[in-house]
């Protein structure tokens, strides 16, 4: 049975409707043989979100290229994904197993051009995928005056799978542009998370200053390849020699890799279930297996993933280094979920040995939604700069978002401080953030007892930061609420008599999203600043973040459409949450049990828009 259909779609899709023809041939087994007649630059494939997955194969001739899973549509079509043509030049028909009566075959349409549905909740200033699914951020580097963002990417529906590396890039960590994917599924299976290095010694021989990318093949089983670039990481070659490194481990992968340069080599940390492995090479080809580190040590919930290091000054004084490794965790984290951890120690080239006691876990962030936390290669002066996923494997399939799916949260700076001669990892919105804000609106300085007036904060939609210190006059409860007219709002609130801070999200409008969440971190605010015992909490939580000296809560709330990053002001500690309102939370309450002095209340709004 053949079929031809003529591709039309509402302009408000397309870039330009094409004339092209769409040929499909169903065979007895169920799979429909589709080639195109012309040289359209997409195909649009129609989606229904809650469809179960079609296997649609790309072949050449009698060759398969790639094999995909897509939500084809079978009763509805909820939105559309372009299959770009242009970057299957081997191409020559798809195979897709799908019943001959499902709607997708008179859905599908091609085009000249794309653009991506409008998503009323998709973040103003915030980097997000143009459409389709994003989970982790990885591969990032920065080179010739431009950062490097790759990201876990399923450009064919909002849920994770045919994971490709999706590629953005900046010039100030506000601003993205969006372009082609760079690494896509082939035999060895999906292109999971990795690292890249500017190869500025030509270890490899790809060139001096080469983008190499180090990948997990995601089988199974898991094993890690390698990529190249000589064109500053737009377009890449995979290794004719992949894969570089296998292991028996069910769990092996997210290589970080990193040049060390007292030993003169470098360095592939790989997570391995609930430990990370380091290996060695002098040319980025072989590896040499040389410690692992993790037994006893940190929070052991879920799996390690996602590693990176790198070595800090402490105080910023260089002569007082410490090396800091990041470990990735799901499920396990504080609030639930996946989470980001950190661990301060040294290194040798061979080894990391941990200064912090066995099972003490410290969180880089206290909030649900920060996963996946890595930073660039190659940035100047080494700074160390991150970003995570905005997010949790507890839910992000479940947000009610349609065009795309999940957001990364801002770019941040990281430092260490010490305290009773350990050393914290503290961070805060980089300072590229803080040149894209406005200039400021005050309001007074007052005095909180009960409830306050509502604050109303101008062009709220524009995303904005909102400064303010409490310092409470005696023991109680201490609360700050975001909220808007339809009733949704955000909590946060600080118990000086437990020494608690509790972000709540629990009162939302939207019907599509009704996760309930409250995160609790032990800050040890104390008036006197007083290391408390805290019920409930391990010892482990309890040196999450050390003391103050006066009892000042200095926060700094960086909001967006759908989530509010709050900083402790020097960045000790921060609490990440996404939410859905109806609306952008344009109104500010606050409250307090005793009489509560609030001043520096200041907003600036995000001048530097994505969208």
């Amino acid at each position: 049975m053949k079929r031809i259909l003529f591709a039309m779609l509402a302009a408000i899709l397309l870039g330009g409707c094409t004339s092209e023809r769409i040929v499909v041939t169903h065979s007895d087994d169920g799979i429909g043989h589709l080639s195109i007649e012309g040289s359209p630059r997409y195909l649009l494939l129609p989606i229904e979100d809650c469809a179960p997955s079609s296997r649609v194969e790309v072949c050449a001739e009698d060759s398969l290229l790639q094999r995909l899973y897509i939500r084809l549509a079978r009763t509805r079509v909820d939105y559309y994904v372009p299959f770009e043509i242009d970057n299957h030049p081997m191409m020559s028909h798809l195979n897709i197993r799908l019943d001959s009566t499902a709607m997708c075959w008179d859905s599908l349409r091609t085009a000249d051009g794309f653009a991506p549905a409008h998503d009323p909740l998709r973040p103003v200033w915030h980097h997000t995928p143009p459409y389709g699914w994003m989970n982790d951020p990885n591969g990032m580097f920065y080179l010739n005056g431009v950062w490097h963002l790759y990201y876990q990417y399923n450009p064919y529906g909002n849920r994770h799978g045919n994971i490709h590396w999706g590629h953005s890039t900046s010039t100030d960590l506000v601003k993205w542009q969006h372009h082609p994917s760079v690494l896509a599924p082939d035999s060895l299976g999906s292109c999971a998370s990795g690292s890249c290095v500017v190869d500025v010694h030509n270890s490899a021989g790809f060139g001096k200053n080469a983008v190499v990318a180090f990948y997990t093949a995601w089988g199974p089983p898991q094993v890690q390849c390698m990529a190249y670039s000589t064109d500053g990481g737009y377009t890449f070659t995979k290794y004719e020699a992949n894969p570089i490194l296998t292991s028996p481990s069910r769990n092996f992968r997210d290589p970080k890799v990193f040049y060390h340069n007292d030993s003169q080599r470098w360095i592939m940390v790989l997570a391995a279930g609930h430990h990370m492995e380091y290996y060695s090479s002098v040319n980025l080809k072989e590896w040499q297996y040389e410690s692992s580190f993790g037994e006893g040590y940190g929070g052991h919930g879920g799996v390690w993933e996602c590693p990176d290091m790198f070595q800090m000054a402490v105080d910023g004084d260089p002569n007082h280094k410490k090396w800091v490794l990041i470990c990735n965790i799901n499920p396990g984290g504080p609030t639930g979920g996946s989470a980001t951890q950190y661990l301060t120690g040294e290194f040798d080239g061979h080894e990391f040995v941990c200064d912090t006691p066995p099972n003490v876990t410290r969180w880089m962030d206290h909030g649900a939604d920060n996963y996946a936390s890595v930073g660039w290669n190659n940035a100047p002066d080494n700074r160390p700069v991150i970003i995570g996923w905005m997010s949790n494997w507890n839910y992000c399939d479940s947000v009610p978002t349609t065009a795309f799916r999940s957001a990364n949260t801002a770019a941040r700076d990281l430092y260490l401080y010490s305290h009773d001669g350990l050393a914290y990892l503290g961070s805060l919105p980089s300072s590229e953030m803080e040149a894209a804000l406005s200039s400021a609106t005050t309001f007074p300085d007052c005095t909180v007892e009960g409830v306050s007036d509502t604050l109303r904060i101008e062009s709220a939609e524009q995303g904005y930061r909102l400064n303010l210190t409490m310092k409470p006059t005696d023991e109680g409860v201490y609360g700050i609420t975001l909220l808007n007219a339809e009733g949704d709002k955000l909590t946060l609130k600080y118990d000086t008599r437990t020494c608690l801070l509790t972000c709540d999200r629990n009162t939302y409008t939207h019907p599509k999203f009704s996760n309930s969440w409250e995160a609790t971190a032990a800050l040890h605010y104390g008036l006197q600043g007083e290391n408390r015992p805290v019920d409930g909490l391990t010892p482990e939580q309890q040196i999450s973040v050390p003391p103050t000296t006066d009892g000042r809560l200095a926060l700094s709330l960086w909001v967006d459409r759908s989530s509010v990053e709050c900083f402790e002001q020097s960045g000790r500690w921060v609490m990440t949450t996404t939410l859905f309102p109806a609306s952008a939370l344009d109104r500010v309450v606050l409250s307090a049990d005793q009489p509560c002095e609030v001043h520096g209340i200041e907003v600036r709004n995000i001048t530097t828009s994505n969208n």
